[in-house]
């Protein structure tokens, strides 16, 4: 009798986890399609191919700077004033040396010049929600202080096209959607090359102070224990066993 009131307790909770499990699938795959389809189809292809255009299209036309160049006058002495002489004389009187001495005229500066660099074009989104779904931010580039800053404003997750998922969806939905086994086993077997200890992972995307001060926790927690208490124990139990 216990054994079939056990059956079938067991029988109608995995029913029970059946049904929830449908309902996050379903819950799940309406999620998805939202995204794919108004989100991301709509409205993030939009601006990539708003911003593709932008970026492709031809400079337009510079006219080239007229530049007029610097006419320097010839320098000549000043009339009003005379021209003045150093000399030097040795001791008899004899001048041994002179250097004639000739004012000029002031100068203007040359004008400060001024350089341009080119940038890259910037990326476009109609809002915060479109821009963290941008199908072209490649995670393969070492660009980590890029996405430790969009990590900051989007928690939820960046996709990347090279070693992302493959597909324009939301990576914390992702990861709390239950699977079966074999989708399971396939997530694990395709990013094993991924996969971050829970240590690691802790610290990734902390900016420096933060994680100087989450090191300084850390320590203040764990209480040193001085090496003498650790000899005195050890002394003790050696004299124990050999009295």
């Amino acid at each position: 009798m216990k054994q079939q009131r056990h059956s079938s307790a067991s029988s109608s909770s995995d029913q029970g986890s059946q049904s929830v499990l449908g309902h996050l699938m379903q819950a799940y795959w309406e999620v998805r399609a939202f995204y794919e389809k108004k989100k991301i189809g709509n409205e993030g292809l939009k601006a990539f191919k708003k911003a593709r255009i932008e970026a492709l299209k031809p400079p337009l036309a510079v006219q080239p700077l007229e530049i007029t160049p610097l006419v320097l006058r010839e320098l000549k002495p000043i009339k009003d004033r005379p021209m003045a002489a150093l000399k030097r004389a040795d001791a008899n009187g004899t001048v041994s040396s002179k250097c004639p001495i000739i004012p000029l005229e002031h100068l203007e500066a040359t004008p400060s010049m001024q350089y341009w660099t080119h940038t890259e074009v910037n990326i476009n989104a109609e809002d915060e929600f479109t821009l963290s779904h941008i199908p072209f931010l490649g995670d393969a580039e070492d660009d980590t202080s890029f996405c430790a800053d969009l990590m900051k404003t989007f928690p939820d997750g960046i996709h990347g096209t090279v070693n992302g998922c493959g597909e324009y969806i939301n990576d914390y939905i992702l990861a709390i959607t239950p699977m079966t086994r074999s989708g399971h086993a396939y997530i694990q077997t395709k990013y094993v090359n991924y996969v971050l200890p829970l240590e690691e992972a802790d610290w990734y995307g902390l900016e420096l102070n933060t994680a100087c001060r989450k090191l300084q926790d850390r320590e203040d927690a764990t209480r040193a224990e001085p090496m003498k208490y650790a000899f005195e124990q050890q002394l003790i139990a050696e004299l124990r066993e050999n009295p």
